[in-house]
């Protein structure tokens, strides 16, 4: 909140809409708009002893439209983000390259994009696993989610191969699902 605050000033953020989404567990999910977001994005707010807690981090990130920016800035650029993943199907030329790919995306229009991550890493089994029904999720939650994609914290990095197109690469899974941290 605070390096938010530095970069952005402190008070309140301007929003247009709030409505609820779902119940999660034990998160309620809302929806917030605001004016340069208008279609919105999810707000996750848990419930603890202390009162209600955002989950700051998301909210920025979604507000602030970091994994966007991420992808539209320069190579060699590097960070943590909220996204939506879902692996996509290899290609036949794809399929003896040392490269998956999957589909990232954050909960807004026009922000999806197709990434890779190397096979034999240590985040492609974390990030495979979650698919195969593991990390807390059903099977069938996981056939649902991977359709929209199963909500996950990567560490990705900008890279350029050899003939100059630029690529995104997950490095890493950090966490599975989003929501406040409480003790």
């Amino acid at each position: 909140m605070e390096a938010h605050a530095a970069s952005h000033g402190n008070g309140p953020i301007a929003t247009t809409t709030l409505g609820h989404l779902e119940n999660a567990g034990p998160a309620t999910i809302f929806k917030l708009g605001t004016p340069t977001l208008p279609d919105g994005f999810p707000v996750a707010v848990v419930d603890t002893d202390e009162g209600p807690k955002v989950d700051w981090e998301s909210f920025v990130s979604f507000h602030d439209d970091q994994f966007w920016k991420f992808v539209q800035g320069p190579v060699g650029s590097s960070g943590i983000f909220y996204v939506l993943a879902h692996p996509e199907p290899a290609a036949a030329a794809a399929t003896t390259m040392q490269l998956a790919r999957y589909r990232l995306s954050v909960p807004m229009p026009g922000r999806s994009l197709s990434v890779w991550i190397r096979k034999g890493s240590v985040g492609f089994a974390r990030l495979r696993s979650v698919f195969a029904g593991s990390d807390g999720f059903e099977e069938n939650e996981i056939n649902r989610l991977a359709e929209t994609g199963v909500p996950v914290v990567l560490s990705l990095a900008k890279r350029q191969a050899a003939d100059g197109r630029t690529f995104v690469e997950i490095e890493d899974l950090v966490a599975v699902g989003w929501g406040p941290r409480v003790k």
